[in-house]
C-alpha cells in the first residue's frame, strides 16, 4: 500500500475510529460500506491531521495538504459508495474461488514456512486464472462451483 490508496472493506470493519485510524496513521482512504445510521459529517469531523506535523513547517505544510486531499477524496468516494458494490462483489467471488476451488478454506499445515508456500502457490494460481481473462462475475462463480 502507498499513501493515498483506497481500501475497500465491508461492514465488518465499520467504525468511525477505523476511518480516523486509516487516514491519520496509514494515510489511506478507507471505503467502508456504511451501515444505515452512518453520518458522513461525523466521519469527516474525525479526520484531522496530526498535531505533530506542526513541528517542522515544511513537513507540516506537506502533511496538511496530504490530509486535506485525503479528506476531500474520502468525502467524494463516500458520497457515491454504491458504485463500488460491484467491485466488492467481484472481490468476494475471487475469495470464494480461492476458498472452494483452490482449497484455502482449510489449511492443514503446521509450520509458517509450509503455510507460506501453500498460500503463495494458490495466490499465483488465482492470479493466473484472472490474467487468463476470467474476470466476469459469472466466470468467477462458475469456476468457484467447479
Amino acid at each position: 500500500m502507498q499513501k493515498g490508496d483506497t481500501i475497500i472493506t465491508d461492514k465488518g470493519y465499520y467504525s468511525y475510529k477505523n476511518y480516523q485510524l486509516s487516514v491519520s496513521r496509514y494515510q489511506i482512504i478507507p471505503l467502508i460500506f456504511p451501515k444505515s445510521d452512518f453520518k458522513l459529517e461525523k466521519a469527516l469531523n474525525l479526520l484531522s491531521y496530526p498535531i505533530t506535523s506542526y513541528r517542522n513547517s515544511k513537513l507540516g505544510k506537506r502533511t496538511k495538504s496530504l490530509f486535506q486531499n485525503l479528506k476531500k477524496e474520502f468525502k467524494s468516494k463516500m458520497e457515491k459508495w454504491t458504485c463500488f458494490k460491484a467491485i466488492r462483489s467481484i472481490i468476494e467471488d475471487m475469495f470464494k474461488l480461492a476458498k472452494k476451488s483452490l482449497s484455502l478454506d482449510k489449511i492443514h499445515r503446521y509450520t509458517q514456512k509450509s503455510v507460506a508456500k501453500f498460500i503463495s502457490l494458490n495466490v499465483l494460481l488465482l492470479g493466473t486464472i484472472i490474467s487468463l481473462g476470467n474476470t466476469s462475475k459469472e466466470q468467477l462463480q462458475h469456476l468457484a462451483e467447479w
